[in-house]
């Protein structure tokens, strides 16, 4: 991909796609609740996250 590819408008995503997304996230989200703290520290995500899933594993 070039530099004019990232400029071009991206087509919008189906009802049934943007599901899937949703779903695909919501499973990361749960994956991520499980890990401990320490595992979670050491996983470049954004604090804002991290910050529910360390509540929950303590």
């Amino acid at each position: 991909m070039n530099n004019a590819d990232a400029l071009e408008p991206l087509e919008p995503l189906s009802k049934t796609k943007k599901k899937q997304q949703m779903q695909e996230l919501q499973d990361l989200g749960e994956e991520l609740a499980e890990l401990s703290s320490d595992w979670l520290k050491k996983i470049d995500i954004p604090r804002a996250s991290a910050t529910p899933c360390l509540r929950r594993s303590g």
